[in-house]
């Protein structure tokens, strides 16, 4: 039987995928505005990617954060929309080392840290 560390460490690792796949696409948008290339069809967010695949943007980020699974459907949908095939997505996948996931997991954290500090209040004048 799978151990709950085991199904997390496999969310987060997933969600650093996709996370590299939008970040390898937003390096190749920058590299293609350099050369004066527009490609509306590249997706580097999660907006675009809602966009492209049909799944919420809710969904895509807890997937990315490890928050939650993606079924089958969803990932071909998000694979789909990257028009990108379960193996070249799985070499993303097998490239990430454990010490990736484990930096992933402080900065995934930390930012849900932040956002539950409350914001200081500005005063009246």
């Amino acid at each position: 039987m799978v151990e709950q560390k085991d199904i997390a460490y496999s969310k987060l690792r997933f969600g650093l995928a996709l996370k590299k796949v939008l970040e390898n696409n937003k390096a190749k948008g920058l590299e293609n505005k350099a050369k004066g290339l527009k490609d509306h069809n590249l997706i580097n967010s999660f907006g675009k990617l809602e966009s492209s695949s049909g799944l919420r943007k809710a969904t895509l980020v807890d997937i990315a954060t490890g928050s939650r699974s993606a079924s089958f459907s969803t990932i071909a949908a998000i694979l789909e929309a990257f028009e990108m095939t379960l193996t070249e997505f799985g070499a993303y996948y097998d490239n990430i080392s454990d010490k990736e996931v484990g930096e992933y997991k402080k900065e995934i954290e930390k930012t849900r840290k932040e956002r539950l500090q409350p914001k200081p209040t500005k005063k009246k004048k």
